[in-house]
């Protein structure tokens, strides 16, 4: 049991206290969740520290004390559709849970995303949102702490405690400002992350490394088999991908292409270990690849124009001049991967954009129709004071 703790939280290490925090956590109709986790050394993220907090009481829960089996009416909160649970740049939390636990949290409300649909800014820090909607002050974060060490000092578990404590209150205040905007439904939609963000298989992993290469077909096809041999290896071991391999020395090794364990043990960049552990399979992977040879990048939509990347460059202005104005971080506005398409669409009406995935319903809303007049020629940009700004249609 940790002793002598200068924080306001209680320290959960055993069954018995988990069953008491549960019964809590359930009567609450929201709550916050905060992880510490360590992934420098493994591929997937160790979860060090679960924080847990409601309006009134706060939690520090001890996952190397407890097995995934002590912590299953945890789970049942965490996935309880009537208590909303709030996080702060939630991807990494929810990450951490689907790998060690086997669920995402669920409904979210991420303070991140709603900070971003209310001109607060993109991917803003937690410190900075509390001291702007709360007027508080927290203390500076810490960085490369050893989360797993036992037992934590006083002064880490206040760190860790202030990451979660005050964010229910926070999740009310950005509540309410959400729905004088109108804008809560849409905030708890960029909340979420499904399952199978988290399941991306070594095949997509693969096609994500090759897209956009510019190698030739060969390479592109070595390249490939490489990284899934890379991938699954690192998967395996519970290693770091860099540890094995970085992306560099993949690519040059698709170029190159050594044809024997002799010509591979000439190759910059391969430690000579893992060229002892696996120079087969890598050779029997460039072999693969060869075979494989892909002919072009895996893509449905040809690159842009000279041309159509002047288009794309003014259509990303006028699309951050109308965040500006709406107060919405741009990337929420068009996925970047869209932007080509929605600029060749241009003639389009504004619900085939968002049945062909360009703009959210959302988003469409808001700007579609600003959109559609500027890609049809029928309102432009303008400098004003210093300043891009819309001239509107006529």
């Amino acid at each position: 049991m940790q002793t002598e703790r200068r924080i306001r939280s209680q320290w959960v290490e055993d069954p018995e206290e988990v069953e008491a925090m549960v019964t809590e956590l359930h009567r609450a109709d929201c709550v916050a969740v905060d992880t510490e986790f360590i992934r420098e050394t493994t591929f997937f993220p160790k979860v060090a520290l679960i924080q847990v907090a409601t309006d009134t009481k706060g939690w520090l829960v001890d996952p190397l004390a407890l097995s995934r089996e002590d912590l299953e009416s945890f789970e049942e909160v965490m996935k309880d559709p009537q208590i909303l649970k709030v996080m702060h740049a939630a991807l990494g939390d929810q990450e951490c849970f689907f790998h060690e636990y086997g669920f995402v949290v669920s409904p979210v409300l991420d303070t991140a995303a709603a900070a971003a649909l209310l001109g607060y800014g993109d991917s803003v820090g937690l410190a900075k949102l509390l001291k702007i909607c709360l007027g508080l002050n927290l203390p500076k974060g810490r960085a490369r702490v050893h989360w797993l060490e036992r037992p934590l000092a006083p002064e880490l578990l206040q760190y860790a405690e202030e990451d979660v404590i005050h964010l229910v209150r926070l999740a009310r205040v950005l509540l309410s400002e959400l729905d004088r905007a109108g804008r809560r439904d849409w905030a708890l939609k960029a909340s979420q992350h499904p399952e199978e963000m988290f399941k991306e298989s070594v095949e997509g992993v693969a096609l994500r490394a090759v897209r956009g290469s510019k190698l030739d077909s060969k390479a592109m096809g070595c390249l490939f088999e490489l990284v899934v041999w890379r991938e699954m290896k690192a998967r395996s071991l519970n290693r770091p991908r860099g540890w094995i391999a970085d992306n560099s020395v993949l690519t040059s090794l698709a170029k190159s292409r050594p044809k024997s364990l002799a010509e591979l043990s000439r190759f910059r960049g391969l430690n000579a270990k893992e060229i002892e552990r696996s120079g087969n399979q890598i050779l029997h992977a460039l072999e693969k690849g060869l075979i494989r040879e892909m002919e072009s990048t895996p893509s449905d939509i040809p690159p842009p124009s000279q041309e159509e990347e002047l288009v794309l460059n003014l259509l990303k202005a006028f699309l951050n001049v109308l965040a500006s104005n709406h107060r919405i971080a741009t990337r929420l506005l068009v996925p970047s991967d869209q932007l080509l398409s929605l600029a060749r669409a241009g003639a389009d009406n504004i619900d085939t954009w968002v049945s062909r995935g360009f703009l959210s319903e959302d988003v469409a809303k808001i700007i579609g129709p600003e959109v559609r007049a500027f890609l049809t020629g029928r309102c432009a940009l303008k400098i004003q004071g210093g300043k891009l700004a819309v001239i509107p249609e006529n």
